[in-house]
């Protein structure tokens, strides 16, 4: 609901971060992506800052979706 509520706005691309082993499954399974890793960003074994990204709208036809 947040995504189309987001989308209607006009609004392209979302962002978020995450940790920890199962997180990332998540966000992978819901169209998401990472766009970076921070191995071993916390003191516990295994789990990463992991950037994601999903894009909102299809890319542009010539190639340049810019952010």
């Amino acid at each position: 609901m947040l995504e189309e509520k987001v989308r209607a706005l006009g609004i392209e691309h979302i962002y978020t971060w995450t940790s920890g082993p199962r997180n990332p499954r998540f966000y992978e399974r819901h169209g998401y992506r990472a766009f970076t890793v921070f191995e071993n960003f916390y003191e516990i074994e295994g789990y990463h800052q992991t950037g994601f990204r999903k894009d909102l709208v299809p890319p542009k036809e010539d190639g340049h979706d810019l952010i």
